[in-house]
């Protein structure tokens, strides 16, 4: 756990502070004084703790329960590391608390000299929106871990977009890969793996040590983004297979954490290579993604989860359910 020891801080200091000035009426010079904090500084922590539900009408100090989740998935599924998002989805944007504490968490494992693959999709482009500019990074290259849409995917949610926005917000080298995910014919895939361009990337797969990747769902491919990304492709006709709950780099599993055989020509980093990465950090959140959670834990890929208080609630359910 000493890897989320700083973001757990924060945390604490955002309820800590919130406490004082809400519940015992003090002023933010007061707060300043006793935690040693500038004062403008109590004012933003204040107003985090709004943006991200901590604040409502009372505060919302349930971290020890989190804590025990966390410890729970850990040891459950053999994990380096845990961070729940503590969420009020009546007040406030779920995605967007998840977005900014992923991101503080993330500049935390972010060192120079290192290599860091970037998957596609709405929470991971949540926590790309929230780096801070300010946390840079030298010798360090970012790369995608898979090519691109064939329909028209909002551009925000690109792999090739957020590794542009991630390598200027930390000042670093990047490699694109000029391709789309799913092809007609291993030929072509042939082909487009040998461009020049594009290989910078792939000889860079063998060199990551941070892979960060959103998890995909069964459940969620009537959803338009979805579809967008894999339009005109026979991947659609992937998760009609019996068993499939969801997918990481566009490559299905089931339930029980199998990796599913695609017979799809797919341009980007195999499972079987991300197995190799050093931390593998997966984003996601959503009832409709529980069981695809469940199943890409059990593959044994994933390094890192970082989720919601929701979600995870959810799927400890969904386990003990299954235990009955």
């Amino acid at each position: 756990m000493t890897d989320k020891k700083n973001t757990s801080k924060y945390l604490s200091q955002l309820i800590a502070v919130s406490k004082m000035y809400y519940e015992k009426n003090m002023t933010q010079q007061q707060i300043s004084d006793i935690v040693h904090i500038h004062r403008t500084e109590i004012s933003r922590l204040l107003k985090e703790a709004k943006k991200l539900g901590i604040v409502k009408f009372t505060i919302n100090d349930g971290m020890q329960d989190i804590r025990t989740l966390e410890h729970f998935f850990i040891h459950k599924f053999n994990l380096k590391d845990v961070l729940i998002v503590p969420t009020n989805v009546y007040e406030q944007n779920v995605l967007e608390s998840l977005g900014v504490l992923s991101a503080k968490y993330l500049e935390e494992q972010f060192r120079s000299n290192m290599t860091i693959g970037i998957s596609w999709g709405k929470t991971v482009a949540s926590a790309v929106k929230n780096i801070s500019s300010d946390h840079q990074l030298k010798n360090s290259t970012i790369i995608p871990l898979i090519a691109g849409p064939l329909g028209k995917l909002p551009n925000d949610y690109h792999a090739n977009t957020l590794v542009i926005k991630l390598s200027q917000k930390l000042s670093t080298n990047k490699s694109t890969l000029e391709a789309p995910a799913i092809v007609s014919s291993k030929e072509i895939m042939q082909e487009l793996l040998n461009n020049p361009n594009n290989q910078s990337v792939i000889n860079n797969w063998n060199k990551l040590d941070i892979a960060i990747v959103g998890i995909g769902s069964d459940l969620i491919t009537n959803q338009s983004r979805w579809k967008a990304f894999y339009k005109g492709t026979s991947f659609i006709n992937t998760f009609k297979v019996s068993g499939v709950v969801g997918d990481i780099l566009s490559q299905p599993f089931d339930y029980e954490g199998n990796i599913v055989d695609c017979s799809a020509n797919i341009i980007s980093l195999k499972l079987s290579d991300l197995m190799n990465v050093p931390n593998t950090i997966a984003i996601a959140e959503g009832k409709l993604k529980v069981k695809s959670i469940i199943g890409a834990l059990r593959t044994g890929i994933i390094n890192t989860l970082i989720t919601t208080d929701i979600t995870a609630i959810k799927i400890k359910e969904e386990l003990d359910k299954s235990q009955m």
